[in-house]
Protein backbone atom coordinates (compact mmCIF):
# COMPACT_ATOMS: atom_id res chain seq x y z
CA UNK A 1 0.00 0.00 0.00
CA UNK A 2 1.45 3.58 -0.60
CA UNK A 3 -0.44 6.95 -0.20
CA UNK A 4 0.84 9.26 1.92
CA UNK A 5 2.52 8.08 5.39
CA UNK A 6 1.29 9.99 8.60
CA UNK A 7 0.44 9.53 12.18
CA UNK A 8 -2.90 11.18 13.06
CA UNK A 9 -3.91 13.06 16.16
CA UNK A 10 -0.51 13.95 17.50
CA UNK A 11 -0.48 17.51 16.30
CA UNK A 12 -2.62 20.46 17.44
CA UNK A 13 -6.01 22.08 15.91
CA UNK A 14 -4.07 25.04 13.84
CA UNK A 15 -7.20 27.29 16.20
CA UNK A 16 -5.11 26.13 19.53
CA UNK A 17 -2.22 27.61 20.62
CA UNK A 18 0.52 25.85 22.66
CA UNK A 19 0.00 27.98 25.32
CA UNK A 20 -3.99 27.61 25.51
CA UNK A 21 -3.14 23.75 25.51
CA UNK A 22 -0.90 24.21 28.44
CA UNK A 23 -3.49 25.65 30.43
CA UNK A 24 -6.09 23.45 29.88
CA UNK A 25 -3.95 20.61 30.87
CA UNK A 26 -3.10 22.07 33.91
CA UNK A 27 -6.84 22.78 34.99
CA UNK A 28 -7.25 19.04 33.65
CA UNK A 29 -4.49 18.29 36.03
CA UNK A 30 -6.01 20.01 39.17
CA UNK A 31 -9.15 18.54 38.76
CA UNK A 32 -8.21 14.87 37.92
CA UNK A 33 -5.58 14.84 40.77
CA UNK A 34 -8.30 16.11 43.49
CA UNK A 35 -11.09 13.73 41.67
CA UNK A 36 -8.17 10.85 42.47
CA UNK A 37 -7.24 11.85 45.82
CA UNK A 38 -11.36 12.44 46.85
CA UNK A 39 -12.50 9.23 45.29
CA UNK A 40 -9.15 7.61 45.91
CA UNK A 41 -9.58 5.99 42.16
CA UNK A 42 -7.22 3.82 40.92
CA UNK A 43 -9.21 4.33 37.52
CA UNK A 44 -8.68 8.02 37.82
CA UNK A 45 -4.74 7.44 38.34
CA UNK A 46 -4.77 4.96 35.12
CA UNK A 47 -6.73 7.90 33.10
CA UNK A 48 -4.16 10.19 34.10
CA UNK A 49 -1.08 7.98 33.27
CA UNK A 50 -2.73 7.54 30.32
CA UNK A 51 -3.46 11.47 29.75
CA UNK A 52 0.82 11.95 30.22
CA UNK A 53 1.66 8.98 27.97
CA UNK A 54 -0.17 10.81 25.11
CA UNK A 55 1.36 14.21 25.69
CA UNK A 56 4.64 12.36 25.44
CA UNK A 57 3.76 11.23 22.15
CA UNK A 58 2.74 15.09 21.36
CA UNK A 59 5.60 16.04 22.16
CA UNK A 60 7.77 14.00 20.22
CA UNK A 61 5.44 14.59 16.76
CA UNK A 62 8.11 16.19 14.88
CA UNK A 63 9.93 12.57 15.23
CA UNK A 64 6.99 11.00 13.62
CA UNK A 65 7.36 13.53 10.33
CA UNK A 66 8.98 11.90 7.73
CA UNK A 67 9.05 15.04 5.33
CA UNK A 68 11.79 16.47 7.37
CA UNK A 69 14.02 13.19 6.36
CA UNK A 70 15.72 13.91 2.67
CA UNK A 71 13.25 12.97 -0.28
CA UNK A 72 16.11 10.28 -1.41
CA UNK A 73 15.61 8.20 1.96
CA UNK A 74 11.63 7.92 1.15
CA UNK A 75 12.74 6.94 -2.03
CA UNK A 76 15.24 4.34 -1.07
CA UNK A 77 13.05 2.56 1.00
CA UNK A 78 10.00 2.71 -1.21
CA UNK A 79 6.56 4.67 -0.92
CA UNK A 80 4.92 1.53 1.09
CA UNK A 81 3.07 1.40 4.44
CA UNK A 82 5.80 -1.17 5.51
CA UNK A 83 8.75 0.55 4.32
CA UNK A 84 8.05 3.67 5.63
CA UNK A 85 7.20 2.59 9.03
CA UNK A 86 11.07 0.72 8.81
CA UNK A 87 12.31 4.22 8.09
CA UNK A 88 10.29 5.43 11.02
CA UNK A 89 11.94 2.96 12.82
CA UNK A 90 15.47 3.92 11.75
CA UNK A 91 14.54 7.60 12.46
CA UNK A 92 13.12 6.81 16.35
CA UNK A 93 16.45 4.86 17.16
CA UNK A 94 18.21 7.83 15.27
CA UNK A 95 17.01 9.68 18.00
CA UNK A 96 17.29 7.33 21.25
CA UNK A 97 14.29 4.88 21.27
CA UNK A 98 15.19 1.34 22.82
CA UNK A 99 12.30 -0.68 21.13
CA UNK A 100 10.78 -0.61 17.69
CA UNK A 101 8.39 -2.71 16.29
CA UNK A 102 7.47 -2.30 12.71
CA UNK A 103 4.67 -4.74 11.53
CA UNK A 104 3.98 -5.47 7.58
CA UNK A 105 0.12 -5.11 7.10
CA UNK A 106 0.19 -6.78 3.85
CA UNK A 107 -0.80 -10.87 4.40
CA UNK A 108 1.92 -13.23 4.54
CA UNK A 109 -0.35 -15.61 6.39
CA UNK A 110 -1.08 -16.59 2.29
CA UNK A 111 -3.80 -19.38 2.88
CA UNK A 112 -4.26 -18.28 -0.53
CA UNK A 113 -2.45 -17.94 -4.07
CA UNK A 114 0.97 -18.03 -2.17
CA UNK A 115 3.20 -17.84 -5.05
CA UNK A 116 1.26 -14.73 -6.43
CA UNK A 117 1.56 -12.66 -2.77
CA UNK A 118 5.35 -13.53 -2.36
CA UNK A 119 6.27 -11.94 -5.61
CA UNK A 120 5.29 -8.68 -3.97
CA UNK A 121 6.16 -9.59 -0.77
CA UNK A 122 9.47 -10.66 -0.94
CA UNK A 123 10.96 -7.85 -3.03
CA UNK A 124 9.76 -5.17 -0.60
CA UNK A 125 11.31 -7.00 1.93
CA UNK A 126 14.91 -7.30 0.85
CA UNK A 127 14.71 -3.92 -0.18
CA UNK A 128 13.80 -2.82 3.48
CA UNK A 129 16.37 -5.07 5.42
CA UNK A 130 18.53 -3.90 2.83
CA UNK A 131 18.54 -0.46 3.32
CA UNK A 132 18.17 -0.48 6.97
CA UNK A 133 20.89 -2.44 8.10
CA UNK A 134 22.91 -0.90 5.73
CA UNK A 135 21.79 2.68 6.92
CA UNK A 136 22.67 1.31 10.71
CA UNK A 137 26.37 0.14 9.89
CA UNK A 138 26.71 3.90 7.54
CA UNK A 139 26.09 5.57 11.24
CA UNK A 140 28.11 3.79 13.41
CA UNK A 141 24.96 2.74 15.30
CA UNK A 142 24.50 -1.20 14.21
CA UNK A 143 27.05 -2.93 16.69
CA UNK A 144 24.58 -1.45 19.17
CA UNK A 145 21.08 -2.05 17.52
CA UNK A 146 19.61 -5.70 17.53
CA UNK A 147 17.72 -6.08 14.06
CA UNK A 148 14.94 -9.33 14.32
CA UNK A 149 13.04 -10.08 11.09
CA UNK A 150 10.36 -13.01 12.00
CA UNK A 151 7.18 -14.08 11.79
CA UNK A 152 5.15 -16.09 14.46
CA UNK A 153 4.76 -19.21 12.76
CA UNK A 154 6.04 -21.68 9.85
CA UNK A 155 4.47 -22.24 6.60
CA UNK A 156 3.71 -26.07 4.88
CA UNK A 157 5.90 -27.22 2.63
CA UNK A 158 3.23 -28.03 0.47
CA UNK A 159 0.75 -25.82 -1.10
CA UNK A 160 -3.07 -25.97 -0.42
CA UNK A 161 -6.15 -26.70 -2.70
CA UNK A 162 -6.23 -22.79 -2.88
CA UNK A 163 -2.62 -22.23 -3.55
CA UNK A 164 -1.35 -20.99 -0.46
CA UNK A 165 0.23 -22.68 2.78
CA UNK A 166 -1.07 -23.29 6.22
CA UNK A 167 0.38 -22.89 9.81
CA UNK A 168 3.12 -25.28 10.57
CA UNK A 169 4.72 -25.76 13.66
CA UNK A 170 7.13 -27.78 12.96
CA UNK A 171 9.91 -25.75 11.28
CA UNK A 172 10.12 -21.88 10.76
CA UNK A 173 12.89 -19.77 9.99
CA UNK A 174 14.12 -15.93 11.32
CA UNK A 175 16.70 -13.21 10.63
CA UNK A 176 18.60 -11.87 12.90
CA UNK A 177 21.84 -8.94 12.10
CA UNK A 178 23.52 -6.44 14.33
CA UNK A 179 24.39 -6.00 18.13
CA UNK A 180 26.05 -9.30 19.25
CA UNK A 181 25.34 -11.46 16.26
CA UNK A 182 27.95 -13.33 14.28
CA UNK A 183 27.32 -12.57 10.33
CA UNK A 184 26.60 -14.60 7.78
CA UNK A 185 25.89 -17.86 9.94
CA UNK A 186 23.51 -19.99 9.15
CA UNK A 187 21.98 -22.01 12.15
CA UNK A 188 19.98 -25.24 11.90
CA UNK A 189 18.48 -26.82 8.76
CA UNK A 190 15.56 -28.94 7.74
CA UNK A 191 14.90 -32.49 5.41
CA UNK A 192 15.26 -31.71 1.35
CA UNK A 193 11.59 -31.78 1.67
CA UNK A 194 11.26 -29.25 4.85
CA UNK A 195 8.69 -31.58 6.90
CA UNK A 196 11.38 -31.92 9.77
CA UNK A 197 14.80 -29.95 11.44
CA UNK A 198 16.60 -32.54 11.19
CA UNK A 199 19.95 -30.20 12.35
CA UNK A 200 20.65 -27.60 15.08
CA UNK A 201 16.88 -27.69 16.13
CA UNK A 202 15.57 -25.28 18.74
CA UNK A 203 12.84 -23.47 20.26
CA UNK A 204 11.57 -20.48 21.46
CA UNK A 205 13.33 -20.41 24.73
CA UNK A 206 16.24 -20.82 22.96
CA UNK A 207 15.54 -17.88 20.74
CA UNK A 208 14.97 -15.37 23.39
CA UNK A 209 17.81 -16.58 25.77
CA UNK A 210 20.17 -15.71 22.98
CA UNK A 211 18.20 -12.24 22.35
CA UNK A 212 18.79 -11.97 25.98
CA UNK A 213 22.89 -12.49 25.59
CA UNK A 214 23.19 -10.40 22.39
CA UNK A 215 21.51 -7.29 24.18
CA UNK A 216 24.04 -8.03 27.43
CA UNK A 217 21.11 -9.23 29.60
CA UNK A 218 21.26 -12.16 31.92
CA UNK A 219 18.56 -14.83 30.34
CA UNK A 220 17.69 -17.05 33.24
CA UNK A 221 17.88 -14.02 35.78
CA UNK A 222 15.11 -14.43 38.51
CA UNK A 223 12.23 -12.16 39.31
CA UNK A 224 10.12 -11.96 42.72
CA UNK A 225 6.70 -10.45 42.88
CA UNK A 226 4.43 -10.14 45.89
CA UNK A 227 1.74 -13.40 45.62
CA UNK A 228 3.13 -15.17 42.66
CA UNK A 229 6.08 -17.73 41.60
CA UNK A 230 9.49 -16.93 41.35
CA UNK A 231 9.82 -16.22 37.25
CA UNK A 232 12.57 -16.24 34.75
CA UNK A 233 13.28 -14.40 31.45
CA UNK A 234 13.83 -17.53 30.01
CA UNK A 235 12.74 -20.50 31.76
CA UNK A 236 13.93 -24.26 32.18
CA UNK A 237 17.85 -23.08 31.82
CA UNK A 238 17.58 -22.91 27.81
CA UNK A 239 20.95 -21.96 26.58
CA UNK A 240 21.70 -19.26 23.47
CA UNK A 241 22.14 -20.62 20.51
CA UNK A 242 26.06 -19.61 20.55
CA UNK A 243 27.12 -20.50 17.33
CA UNK A 244 25.35 -17.53 16.14
CA UNK A 245 26.75 -14.92 18.78
CA UNK A 246 29.49 -13.25 18.24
Amino acid sequence: AGGEYKINNIDLPETMSLADHDDREQLRQFFSRKFENDQQSAAASDYNAAFQRVRGLMSCAPLFDLNQLPEKDCQRYGGGAFAQHALQARHLIENGSTFVMVANGMPWDNHVFQHEMHQMLVPELDNVLYQLITDLEDRGMLQDTLVIAMGEFGRTPWLNEARGRDHYPKAWSLAMAGGGIRGGVVHGATDPLGFEVVDGKVDNRNLFATIFKALGVDPHQEYELPGLPTFHRVEDDAQPIQEILV
